[in-house]
């Protein structure tokens, strides 16, 4: 995840239009309460957005987040409410009138509806008896498939690298200016 958040800043650095990861983390940010000031200074840094792009998104997400569920439970389709809790506990090494030990219950919950009809499904036994004789293979990456991948993401990130790192500039010849499609 931290390369993947470095990547993201750094192609966000290189176009502005890129922004989907400081998007992300201000929501991220903006959902656990961080402060203006916290904002300000990642959002310096190309971390996060700003405090205020982060209302203009959740704003845009729930626009016309009711008419869209109307419409789907007046399709037939089942509303579905998932919860889920996040429960930890903050001590501190003194203990002052300000400044106690904390225990935090958050709570996220969404609506949901099925993509794939699942009501015909049968749900008193499941599909595989036993884990043991489940074939997964079908529903993984090939060994090969993963290598072209990892090779793939080695390239894209050395050329980030090396246009932004000046020091790197003696190896650029060793990296392929494109990722080759097969």
């Amino acid at each position: 995840m931290p390369l993947c958040n470095a990547y993201g800043i750094l192609m966000n650095v290189r176009c502005r239009e890129l922004s989907l990861v400081q998007k992300i983390n201000a929501v991220l940010l903006g959902v656990g309460g961080a402060r203006k000031r916290t904002f300000e200074t990642l959002n310096k840094s190309g971390i996060t957005q700003s405090r205020e792009s982060f209302r203009n998104i959740m704003d845009d997400l729930g626009s016309n987040l009711s008419s869209i569920i109307k419409a789907k439970v007046d399709s037939g389709q089942e509303l579905r409410v998932v919860f889920g809790n996040f429960d930890y506990r903050i001590l501190t090494n003194i203990i002052l009138r300000n400044h106690r030990n904390s225990d935090m219950h958050w709570i996220a919950h969404y609506v949901t509806f099925d993509r794939v009809p699942s009501s015909h499904l049968d749900d008193s036994k499941p599909i595989v008896p036993d884990i043991k004789d489940f074939d997964n293979v079908n529903y993984l990456m090939s060994k090969t498939k993963l290598d072209e991948q990892r090779e793939n993401y080695i390239i894209l990130v050395a050329r980030v690298l090396i246009e932004f790192f000046p020091a790197l500039e003696p190896i650029c010849d060793a990296v392929p200016p494109l990722v080759p499609h097969r």
